[in-house]
């Protein structure tokens, strides 16, 4: 082997090397995007979830806030105070 054939043999050494590094960087490339939507749809879900255990919180704190009231006019009107 002269000094040519040895810098062809290694060149396509490197080449085979670096497309195999290049289709496992498109693999995982692939794979981290298949994960990203996966998780954001998880988040979505999450999100949904959570608005509207926060809407259900919303109605209960309100019909909280009218129940006294309610029960102070109730005992006025029978204490004959209205």
């Amino acid at each position: 082997m002269n000094s040519d054939d040895n810098t062809a043999y290694m060149l396509g050494e490197m080449k085979g090397i670096l497309t195999g590094i290049a289709a496992q960087l498109l693999a995982m490339e692939k794979s981290h995007a298949a994960l990203s939507e996966a998780t954001d749809e998880r988040l979505n879900g999450h999100s949904d979830r959570i608005s509207r255990v926060e809407r259900f919180q919303w109605k209960v704190a309100g019909v909280l806030t009218c129940i006294p009231i309610v029960l102070t006019i109730a005992g006025w009107i029978i204490a004959g105070k209205i």
